[in-house]
């Protein structure tokens, strides 16, 4: 297999999941891809810069083409869906967490491509990114009670995927994915509109239902842990 070869079979593994494509043709700029608006790919490369700048083992740069690298590591584990049974053992160290702010963007900028190159955000993905990324709040210590937080995921059968959160003294006390609980304060949008707000909240494009203070606490508080903090 020649060097062009094994770099199309790799990006053909990354064709799998939503924002892992992206995030590996923005690493590996010789690899084919369809033209995409300049300043978003910036903001996307920001966010990977970013997250690989904290890695536990020191910065790392992307398109180095190590195998075992990190970006390696977090698209593998993201398509082969071993990111998301280590978010639901709660078991995943925060900077596995983090690497959600690369991938939540390159999603944002998939939205913009053809449908069929990339893959549609899915409700496993929508619940991996809730639970690896709510443990990483800092809450006002008045924040109490419970919030549903869920997105309608569009495909041949539509569903709606997300978490119930229960906060205690502004501390996550615990995150299910069983949306049959009850809860009087809910925020719920598209995969589109909740990327576009937890990167921008003063975008608001989440409707809100019982107390919406609760539920703007849960996503000022992801902005700020996933794209408004220093990775490191």
């Amino acid at each position: 297999m020649t060097p062009s070869e094994a770099t199309q079979d790799t990006g053909d593994r990354y064709r799998t999941r939503a924002g892992a494509l992206t995030l590996f043709r923005i690493a590996n700029p010789d690899v084919p891809q369809p033209a995409l608006p300049e300043e978003e790919t910036d903001f996307v490369a920001e966010q990977l810069e970013r997250w690989l700048d904290g890695c536990p083992d020191g910065p790392f740069e992307f398109g180095d083409g190590e195998t075992g690298d990190p970006l390696t590591a977090l698209l593998d584990g993201w398509c082969s869906t071993e990111i998301h049974e280590i978010a639901a053992r709660g078991e995943a160290p925060e900077w596995l967490r983090l690497g959600i702010a690369p991938l939540a963007a390159a999603a944002r900028l998939e939205f913009q491509l053809p449908q069929g190159e990339t893959e549609p955000i899915v409700p496993l993905d929508v619940e991996a990114a809730f639970l690896l990324t709510l443990p990483l709040l800092e809450l006002p210590e008045e924040v109490e009670g419970t919030c549903r937080l869920t997105v309608p995921v569009h495909g041949p059968r539509p569903e709606l995927a997300g978490v119930i959160v229960l906060a205690q003294a502004g501390e996550i006390a615990s995150i299910s994915t069983d949306l049959s609980m009850d809860s009087g304060n809910f925020a719920t949008a598209p995969p589109a509109a909740w990327i576009d707000t937890l990167i921008d909240p003063e975008v608001a494009a989440v409707d809100f239902a019982g107390d919406p203070q609760f539920a703007l606490s849960l996503l000022h508080g992801l902005h700020e842990a996933l794209f408004a903090v220093e990775v490191g």
